[in-house]
């Protein structure tokens, strides 16, 4: 499928059927963190990158043999908010299924007013907001030159009054990067007034766009923890297994998720339902062939696509 991937084993959302509705890194950031690359098309443009009748299409087709799933998530490898009709998507993925839809975004494009009403009716909406302070924001995520975080946290702030959903707020902490006391301090004040439902704390899991990219301990992330108070969860890096095996063609399914991002043998293990040696020998028949290759990173063995 050219829009739907999944469903995956999600540390936020249980096991989520996902849709790409932009093309591969068109985003209006570029994230040293991002594990699925270095943005190609950075851009505030909103347009309809991708027929909405296609994707609810697909949709359709994938909810015919999925029966486990926790939440459809609009996401991917970009921005889905620079989607122009991501609130007629949303529409008629609720005139399609009860599976909650939930919406990842990097909260850049927020401040809009059209962007937040065309959100109203997902389920969930999970932005992100990694630094306040103006430097360290533009070393992390690298934004489109016109996007200013203050605008950001203002966009955030209006979401909250307008929006009667659940917000899970993401932090990507980076080591070095935004990690200082100083930033911390200063997004638990931001935070207080945006007033998510929950605090997502998360570091570098997969290897990033940058090599200086590298992840904070668990300890760490405790004591942030904290800091932010009980509202916050560190997320974990535990998989929940699938109890069944559901997919005729493994292989294309395996190729078709390494190709949005880097995945370890027990990722493909935990979405697929299927053993760890099963797997091992299918990602060691696509190395041979050379159609996907593998690295190693904080301890970690990833493959991708290539």
């Amino acid at each position: 499928m050219r829009y739907i991937f999944g469903p995956v084993s999600s540390r936020r959302l249980g096991f989520s059927l996902g849709i790409d509705i932009v093309p591969l890194k068109t985003c209006s950031f570029d994230c040293i963190y991002c594990e699925c690359g270095k943005t190609t098309e950075k851009t505030i443009e909103i347009k309809e990158w991708a027929p909405v009748e296609e994707i609810i299409k697909e949709l359709k087709e994938a909810l015919k043999n999925n029966k486990e799933i926790d939440h459809i998530t609009i996401t991917g490898s970009g921005e889905p908010t620079l989607h122009s009709k991501i609130e007629d998507i949303i529409s008629k993925i609720k005139d399609t299924t009860r599976i909650p839809v939930a919406v990842l975004t990097n909260g850049s494009l927020l401040h809009l007013k059209k962007v937040r009403e065309a959100l109203l009716k997902a389920d969930i909406i999970l932005p992100s907001l990694d630094a306040v302070s103006d430097v360290t924001f533009r070393k992390i995520n690298r934004p489109h030159k016109s996007i200013k975080v203050r605008k950001m946290i203002n966009g955030l702030k209006k979401l909250r009054k307008e929006y009667k959903g659940k917000i899970f707020l993401e932090i990507l902490f980076v080591k070095g990067v935004n990690d200082t006391k100083e930033e911390i301090f200063k997004l638990k004040r931001e935070i207080k007034n945006i007033s998510p439902d929950k605090i997502h704390l998360n570091t570098v899991i997969r290897p990033g766009t940058e090599k200086f990219s590298l992840p904070l301990s668990y300890e760490e992330l405790l004591k942030i923890k904290e800091i932010f108070g009980e509202k916050t969860e560190v997320i974990s890096s535990g998989i929940k297994e699938k109890k069944e095996e559901i997919y005729s063609d493994k292989i294309e399914f395996i190729k078709n998720l390494l190709k949005r991002r880097p995945l370890t043998s027990d990722d493909i293990s935990a979405s697929l339902g299927i053993d760890k040696e099963k797997i091992g020998k299918i990602l060691h028949a696509l190395l041979e062939k050379g159609e996907i290759r593998n690295y190693s990173f904080n301890d970690k063995v990833f493959f991708v696509r290539k």
